[in-house]
């Protein structure tokens, strides 16, 4: 039974046409064309939900990366006014201002840069002389950066975390259509001899003739 969702649905739909073909004169009662169809539509669903679920990790991961641009901005200018105020290096003075691993330099972390953000708006708030609206350097703006940050990275999170979720679904559903393949087939088994030709209206090859029938499509 296939691998791929894709010939695996076309081969469910083949033995569709097959059973709407046959499942009456054979008797077919377990694995008749309702249920391959159903079975395949639920692999169908699954893949879109799939391919949806990926789409929207690729727009949140932009809107992260636009929101994090924006937020290394607003640090970007806290730290040159920052450096006006306390110098260029690092020295006892820039303590307050939580820079971490003992740096002037803006993190290259992602999550360092937000907790930096939270951190600078309180210092900000503390040292209200400290502040310069001309050059972007204020409390409130490193709070805003900081709420539009982590909103965006949890929005993100949750995107592939939707994601993973849909795969999990995909691959039951892969799984539940290749048991449902195997079983008409045994059913099939049981109800065709092995030379009947109607084997290949199901999409199978005819266990007495082994060739390949025509292509699934």
């Amino acid at each position: 039974t296939p691998d791929n969702p894709d010939i695996g649905r076309a081969l469910a739909d083949r033995m569709a046409d097959g059973c709407h073909l046959h499942e009456v004169a054979i008797n077919i009662k377990q694995n008749t064309e309702v249920v391959m169809r159903a079975a395949s539509l639920v692999m169908k669903n699954a893949q879109i939900a799939v391919g949806a679920a990926k789409a929207n990790v690729g727009a949140m991961s932009d809107a992260l990366k636009l929101v994090d641009e924006s937020s290394t901005t607003v640090l970007t200018n806290c730290r040159l006014r920052l450096v006006n105020l306390l110098g260029q290096f690092w020295s006892p003075a820039w303590e307050a201002t939580l820079f971490p691993d003992q740096s002037t330099a803006v993190p290259e972390n992602q999550g360092q840069r937000l907790s930096l953000l939270e951190n600078l708006a309180v210092y900000f708030t503390n040292n209200p002389a400290s502040e310069s609206v001309d050059l972007g350097a204020t409390a409130a703006l490193c709070t805003a950066a900081a709420t539009a940050l982590s909103d965006a990275r949890q929005v993100h999170g949750t995107a592939k975390t939707n994601q993973t979720t849909k795969l999990h679904e995909r691959d039951a559903a892969l799984k539940a259509l290749r048991k449902r393949i195997r079983s008409l087939i045994e059913e099939l088994t049981l109800l065709l001899a092995d030379d009947d030709a109607r084997w290949e209206d199901f999409g199978l090859t005819i266990p007495a003739n082994p060739s390949a029938p025509e292509g699934i499509a």
